[in-house]
């Protein structure tokens, strides 16, 4: 197995040299032939940095999608097409929508946690999840989540996979993850993308569904006069 160690924990965390790293981690993911060893590798990049350090490994994700040339993205893109297919998607965990610090926690992979972090950011300032203000920024969710959807485009299956993926979890009322609004923004991302729109526009869609909700979420509840 390549060492992940240089990709992850302090080193990534401290310097954030995203080039460095976007190198590293395509390095291993070509010597490593096999496309479950090339997962197991995003895997143990993604327990490395932990759940506090999530954000990072977008990032990284985010830096191949934006600079990497067709066979980077490509090689990238079929290794979370096998975490697709077999349930092992590189996921971060997340407070469950209106649980406390103590409560319930969700997985989420790429995509859906960095629009999950983006609809949070608009409901309430007092949930203070760790690394939430790193994401939560919505230049750098269209930067980010542009670059997401590129990599991922990189390979048509995970690309349709992806969108089923998407669509899941909009039609999933029980996911604790995401708010009704988010799950409507991955709904509309996931007829925008299906339809070949470019991925600025995908994530404009999901921001559209935000600005439409406006004060539909638990604040506006909380307000509304009985």
């Amino acid at each position: 197995m390549v060492d992940a160690m240089p990709l992850a924990g302090a080193g990534l965390a401290q310097h954030r040299d995203w080039t460095r790293a976007a190198r590293a981690l395509l390095s291993g993911c070509v010597d490593l032939r096999d496309g479950g060893q090339r997962l197991a590798l995003l895997e143990q990049v993604c327990r490395g940095l932990g759940d506090a350090l999530y954000p990072d490994f977008l990032t990284l994700l985010a830096h191949v999608g934006e600079h990497g040339d067709a066979q980077a993205c490509g090689v990238v893109a079929a290794t979370l097409l096998e975490g697709l297919r077999t349930g092992r998607v590189p996921s971060g965990r997340r407070h469950a929508w209106g649980a406390g610090p103590g409560g319930a926690w969700r997985s989420l992979g790429p995509l859906e946690y960095l629009c999950a972090a983006r609809d949070r950011a608009g409901q309430s300032a007092s949930i203070g999840q760790t690394g939430e203000s790193d994401l939560s920024g919505e230049a750098r969710f269209q930067r980010e989540g542009a670059a997401l959807l590129r990599l991922v485009d990189a390979d048509g299956d995970a690309r349709r996979l992806y969108i089923e993926r998407l669509r899941a979890l909009a039609d999933d009322p029980l996911e604790g993850g995401l708010s009704r609004q988010a799950r409507e923004g991955l709904r509309l991302m996931a007829v925008a993308w299906a339809e070949g729109q470019a991925p600025d526009v995908v994530c404009q869609r999901y921001l559209g569904a935000l600005a439409g909700a406006g004060g539909s979420g638990l604040s506006a509840l909380a307000a509304r006069r009985w």
